[in-house]
């Protein structure tokens, strides 16, 4: 869902937004920790299965029969919304990403180097080229399948070695 909304995750297990009365909780052991009344706590339905749960920490006197209405309302309405949010999150990935190998494809490629381009214009950039000698031989001799091995291999290799910015 955060990736629909391009909202990035908390860093920690928790995190307090102190500027609102919002907390986002990633660890659901630690609800209710240090909360001043139990909070409710229920699942989100689309469709009869369950998308996720949702806790909401009532004011120290606890939730009020009205807070437990609107409560069950938002849980009830909550589920297309979040099962909308992450096919869009789906269909942005799968838009931007090859699917045999996982890195970004050419569009998500160029359209990476504009952004970073508009936010630092005066920052240096490396470009990396890279050949994959006798590739062609592989597919050739050992078959589509091997070549793909190789590729998806290669990628995983690149990702382990590539920081966060490259």
């Amino acid at each position: 869902v955060r990736d629909a909304f391009g909202i990035i995750p908390p860093p920690a297990e928790r995190r307090r937004k102190e500027e609102s009365m919002f907390e986002f909780i990633n660890d659901s052991r630690a609800v209710a920790a240090d909360w001043a009344a139990a909070p409710l706590i229920a699942n989100v339905k689309f469709g009869g299965e369950d998308t996720g749960s949702i806790a909401l920490g009532p004011s120290r006197r606890g939730a009020s029969t009205e807070d437990r209405r609107v409560f069950s309302l938002l849980t009830e309405e909550l589920g297309g919304p979040l099962r909308m949010a992450a096919l869009m999150a789906e269909a942005r990935r799968l838009a931007s990403t090859d699917t045999l190998t996982g890195l970004m494809n050419r569009r998500a490629f160029f359209e990476k180097i504009e952004a970073v381009r508009k936010a630092k214009p005066e920052s240096p950039m490396s470009l990396l080229l890279m050949d994959l000698d006798h590739f062609k031989q592989v597919n050739d001799k050992k078959g589509h399948d091997a070549g793909d091995a190789v590729l998806q291999s290669v990628a995983r290799v690149l990702t382990g070695i590539a920081r966060k910015t490259d």
